[in-house]
């Protein structure tokens, strides 16, 4: 998994510091995340058991490859 920005230990982090019992505001403004994005993080740990980011998936080449090889060629 590629982690951008050290986000990954960020996470976790944060997910510890809720562990140990404190609020969620007070983890939010001490890391300096917005509630939201704290609450998605704790609601995807809970869930899935785990706080990584979701696999972004973009959208298709609208060129075939050989096509375009053949063509810079």
């Amino acid at each position: 998994m590629v982690v951008y920005n050290g986000i990954k230990h960020v996470r976790e982090k944060v997910i510890q510091h809720l562990k140990l019992g404190h609020s969620q505001i007070s983890t939010a403004q001490l890391f300096k995340i917005n509630l939201n994005t704290l609450k998605v993080w704790l609601k995807r740990y809970r869930k899935e058991g785990h706080f990584n980011a979701r696999k972004r998936l973009g959208s298709k080449p609208s060129i075939d490859k050989e096509k375009f090889i053949t063509y810079v060629k």
